[in-house]
């Protein structure tokens, strides 16, 4: 089943504040130029690619690149 509109849409502004904030706030504690930079790259790209899988996952059956393969499953349970 797929996430609630209000939720989706909840989840990919909280991405978006959490991706233009996070740089500010962190450049305001670190002083290092390259430790600040990887302290604001790893949160959002962790959250970003939780989002993604989770889109990938809401929808496992289809024809996509990672859908399940449903015609061989069913294929091997009628043999």
């Amino acid at each position: 089943t797929s996430f609630p509109f209000p939720w989706a849409q909840l989840i990919s502004v909280s991405i978006l504040v959490l991706t233009i904030w996070t740089p500010f706030l962190i450049t305001a504690v670190v002083k290092s130029y390259w430790l600040a930079c990887f302290m604001a790259v790893v949160p959002v790209f962790g959250m970003v690619s939780l989002n993604m899988v989770a889109i990938e996952l809401e929808r496992p059956f289809g024809n996509d690149m990672n859908d399940l393969p449903l015609d061989r499953f069913q294929r091997h349970i009628n043999s």
